[in-house]
């Protein structure tokens, strides 16, 4: 079985402002991620085979040394407790359900968190001792809205409170400040001219976003039954649609309440229990609210048959899935006790753009090209023997300039290589 290493790639340009790097991989995984403070030139105790800097590391040990645990803490053998969750499947929203007159944290209480819209998201959570709510989400990137509500019996008087998802501790490290001398002046003075021009010749290239595959199938999957309405006669109200032609479903009124129940898929009889009914993603419990929604607004109707069981916290006896024309709501009546916001998930992934000359020499490109950084790749996974190519061009800028491949493994083993080329007058 051969081992993955996961490397990554910089090649840039030398001069008085960007020198060679002091630190590298090796440096940070044993030295400076363990030591409090600044550490001026970390590579200089892993380069130096020579006494002198032997004896210089010992006296930094001595005098900035520290390790991450505590030898009362281990022989306590206690259960460590963290204050982050590792997000191994996805971002993890957390909240707070709490009394609303009394403010207390309330346990047991199970809620949803929906986002609404055509790529349709259904979490639940159910809250522990002190009210806190965790939804792990999938697929959760950009600037979406979401709602969470109370999803269990119609219990009132409960307030939702969104925790935030940036760390509150900051490191007490002090950091060293920039001190520019007078002599770079003109060397800053270019760098601003080539970072206009690359923003004003490159600025569509330079904010390209690497967009995920992401799965168009609701969470729920494959529907057993799709109804586009367009392609049944169009009657005026919700309950003749569900009523004349709808037969997976069973509409019934109990002293002016509506309620839906799903058939079974061996059509031997419906569920007794609920189905989840979600317009556009957002769950609606109150039947007759959609009864009274205006069906010309509803394109299409998914309905599952089986039996679904979300999250371990609830149990649904078939979705009923309504989407609009134009996949947001917002026009449904909603809970007064819910918590409707606007989030911001994942970051979409930049894409490093390094322009390619293969069509034409690089004399007859009249874009002037101006990069400092030449090339950035920083998730490059080897197995094995196995081999793989990186090419990129120079830029119009000439100088000396430096390769940096810097890595490790699944064992754990670290490794980094410089190399070093230089750029010349262009030959064409």
């Amino acid at each position: 079985m051969s081992l993955e290493t996961n490397l990554s790639m910089a090649v840039y340009r030398l001069d008085s402002l960007q020198q060679a790097g002091t630190e590298n991989i090796l440096s940070e995984l044993w030295l400076t991620s363990d030591l409090v403070g600044w550490i001026e030139s970390p590579l200089y105790y892993f380069e130096n085979k020579h006494l002198q800097a032997k004896e210089a590391l010992d006296n930094l040990l001595l005098t900035q040394g520290w390790r991450r645990f505590h030898w009362e803490e281990v022989l306590q053998q206690g259960t460590p407790r963290f204050t982050s969750m590792p997000e191994y499947e996805g971002h993890i929203l957390k909240a707070v359900v709490r009394d609303s007159v009394s403010g207390t944290p309330l346990s047991g209480i199970i809620a949803s968190l929906s986002v609404p819209g055509r790529l349709l998201q259904f979490h639940t959570s159910k809250s522990n001792q002190q009210g806190e709510l965790f939804f792990v989400t999938d697929q959760f990137y950009g600037q979406m809205d979401i709602i969470i509500q109370n999803a269990s019996i119609r219990r009132k008087g409960l307030i939702f409170s969104l925790t935030s998802p940036y760390a509150q501790s900051f490191t007490k490290a002090q950091t060293v400040p920039l001190l520019l001398s007078k002599t770079h002046s003109e060397l800053l003075r270019q760098r601003h001219v080539h970072m206009q021009a690359q923003n004003v010749y490159w600025q569509e290239e330079l904010n390209r976003l690497i967009v995920p595959a992401l799965d168009s199938i609701a969470f729920f999957g494959a529907p057993d039954k799709t109804y586009k309405l367009d392609d049944y006669t169009r009657f005026p109200t919700m309950e003749e649609i569900m009523r004349e032609y709808v037969y997976e479903v069973r509409v019934r009124k109990n002293g002016g309440a509506f309620t839906f129940r799903v058939a079974k898929p061996t059509r031997d009889g419906f569920y007794n229990g609920l189905p989840l009914i979600l317009l556009d993603g957002k769950p609606v419990f109150d039947v007759s609210d959609l009864i009274a929604y205006n069906p010309l607004k509803i394109q299409k109707l998914d309905i599952l048959q089986e039996r679904f069981i979300l999250g371990g916290n609830m149990i649904f006896d078939g979705i009923i899935s309504y989407t609009s024309y134009k996949g947001v709501t917002d026009d449904l009546p909603l809970a007064d006790d819910l918590l409707q916001l606007t989030y911001d998930g994942l970051q979409l992934q930049r894409e490093f753009y390094s322009p390619t000359y293969e069509t034409a020499p690089p004399a007859n490109i009249r874009m002037p090209d101006f990069r400092q950084l030449l090339h950035w790749a920083p998730d490059i996974k080897l197995s094995g023997k196995n081999e793989q190519q990186l090419q990129f061009y120079t830029s119009d800028l000439k100088g000396t300039y430096m390769l940096v491949i810097q890595g490790i493994s699944q064992d754990g083993r670290a490794g980094t290589k410089t190399l070093f080329f230089d750029v010349r007058d262009n030959a064409f």
